[in-house]
């Protein structure tokens, strides 16, 4: 199942290309790590595939429904409102419905039996969305990304660049989507909250594109690469060290046969 397709995608900047008629997939369980040096255009085929951007030629074609979450700014918040509370408001669907079922729970208590079906139906779905588990989840990636609980409750003026950071990259972690996209996601971390993302994102269950410098996250994570070198991409199956040895094949071969015919003109 193709979430995301490009077919001869073209971008350029000022008449100067940087995107010249590339091919990219992402399947359903593709853990790719997009690489390649500082400018060659992987920020760009984000932005394209968020909408950010608009490519100059090419199809694009996305699975119809597909949710995608990607690193972005944090919209306007009050400066007082409390890191747990933004947090909180991505999930003002469970929220809604916690607040439904205390209230018929209530009723139930005060002997309004007619309300015993609905009631059951509501339990019974916010069960299958796993809303008793969304405070667990939120606690469980906060403190993974390398917060206190006892800063559960800092204001968000109060939050420092790093912070704010990681608090971007929560939301991202925690968004119901079929596709991640995260552009250097250890940036402000330490080890130990490198080594938890490194966890959580070799489970995570669906689809996932990261462009990351950090070796130890691409072998771990990450179960294809695709390189954007000189206005191309090319794909190659595995992790990083097996990309490099098949890189650095390529290569050998490439030298081998201009010093054969370089033998062979002599």
């Amino acid at each position: 199942m193709s979430y995301l397709r490009f077919e001869n995608i073209s971008k350029a900047y000022n008449g100067n290309p940087v995107l010249d008629e590339i091919d990219f997939r992402v399947e359903a369980g593709d853990k790719i790590g997009l690489i390649g040096r500082n400018g060659a255009g992987k920020s760009t085929l984000f932005r394209i595939i968020t909408g950010e951007v608009t490519a100059d030629d090419g199809v694009i074609d996305k699975m119809k429904r597909v949710r995608i979450a990607a690193l972005s700014q944090l919209p306007d918040v009050p400066a007082d409102k409390t890191l747990h509370d933004i947090v909180l408001e991505h999930f003002q669907d469970f929220l809604d419905m916690e607040k439904k079922l205390a209230n018929m729970e209530q009723r139930i208590g005060e002997g309004d039996e007619a309300i015993l079906e609905e009631y059951g139906h509501l339990q019974e779905q916010f069960t299958l969305m796993d809303g008793y588990g969304f405070r667990s989840r939120i606690k469980r990636v906060l403190c993974g990304l390398g917060f206190l609980e006892s800063e559960f409750v800092i204001a968000f003026k109060a939050l420092s660049g790093g912070q704010r950071t990681r608090l971007m990259l929560a939301l991202v972690l925690l968004a119901d989507a079929d596709l991640l996209l995260l552009d250097e996601p250890e940036n402000h971390l330490d080890l130990q909250a490198r080594e938890w993302l490194e966890s959580f994102l070799k489970d995570w269950p669906h689809a996932l594109v990261i462009i990351s410098h950090d070796r130890q996250m691409l072998n771990t994570v990450v179960n294809r690469i695709v390189e954007v070198e000189r206005g191309g991409v090319r794909g190659y199956k595995g992790n990083f060290d097996t990309f490099m040895k098949e890189k650095q094949r390529q290569i050998e071969g490439c030298e081998g046969r201009r010093w054969r015919r370089r033998l062979g003109n002599a």
